[in-house]
């Protein structure tokens, strides 16, 4: 893995508005979904009132600005609106209007709410999740379609509460090396030293202790992940999946580390 430092000026990450990505991919029944954890994190940020009750969001809070060739418009954007074009499969009817007049700030309240009734499944919780965060946190979600760019994952972004709500979007041929896993009876296991290149077995991890300064370390660090990326197999990192899955049971979670140019590998 590359060791080379991010840009000083790097390139500014879109807004949500700006991205034209699309969620729909969470109307569908998800390959993996962690059930415990999107339960638990549901029930801490959006707290339903309870399991048979219904939780009311307020969609009354949302202004943009547009910049056209004629000038600045501030156009009055509904947040209905902008939730549909990233959930398109839900119904959700708003109004909306523009006046070209000068740049100014100003608030305003609307009336539109979303009802939602006994939710239960995890795959309808994250949808609500998502919702939630649109409409009464957006400064906790990002929707991030270059994971190199660093505003989604700097400090002050994850380290704030609540939780932040990140949906990745990485590109093709993005490498996903498998590392360890939990499976079934809570049993630990690595993966990562499966991955051979041959007949090489990977390099050791590169302990701290075992060298004189950070710099050493750093360096013989980023030698460390520049092995696994430099000698992945798509097929060799399956089979070792599978291998796992054939002797523990069902994954509980699987741990990757996708390399990303100009930084670690993101865990």
């Amino acid at each position: 893995m590359s060791t080379t430092a991010i840009p000083a000026s790097p390139r500014k990450e879109p807004s949500l508005q700006e991205t034209g990505t699309s969620l729909a991919w969470l109307a569908d029944a998800s390959l993996f979904i962690d059930k415990d954890q999107i339960a638990g994190f549901y029930d801490a940020v959006v707290r339903p009132e309870g399991q048979k009750g219904k939780t009311v969001i307020s969609l009354d809070r949302y202004k943009g600005q547009t910049t056209t060739l004629k000038g600045s418009a501030e156009a009055e954007i509904s947040l209905s609106k902008l939730i549909t074009s990233f959930l398109p499969f839900l119904d959700i009817k708003g109004k909306g209007s523009i006046g070209a007049e000068h740049e100014r700030a100003r608030s305003e309240t609307r009336g539109e709410t979303v009802e939602f009734h006994s939710i239960e499944t995890p795959q309808r919780q994250l949808v609500h999740l998502t919702l939630h965060y649109l409409a009464n946190l957006p400064k906790r979600i990002k929707v991030v379609t270059d994971p190199t760019l660093p505003e989604w994952y700097d400090q002050e972004f994850i380290s704030g509460l609540p939780r932040a709500l990140a949906f990745l979007d990485f590109p093709a041929r993005t490498k996903f090396i498998p590392m360890a896993a939990e499976v079934d009876k809570g049993q630990v296991v690595t993966i990562f030293d499966q991955l051979k290149a041959g007949e090489e077995n990977p390099p050791t991890y590169p302990e701290r202790h075992s060298f004189s300064t950070d710099q050493e370390h750093e360096a013989a660090w980023g030698h460390y992940w520049a092995w696994f990326e430099k000698n992945f197999s798509a097929k060799i990192a399956t089979e070792a999946v599978e291998k796992v899955i054939a002797k523990g049971g069902r994954i509980q979670w699987i741990d990757y580390r996708i390399p990303l140019p100009g930084q670690r590998p993101l865990h």
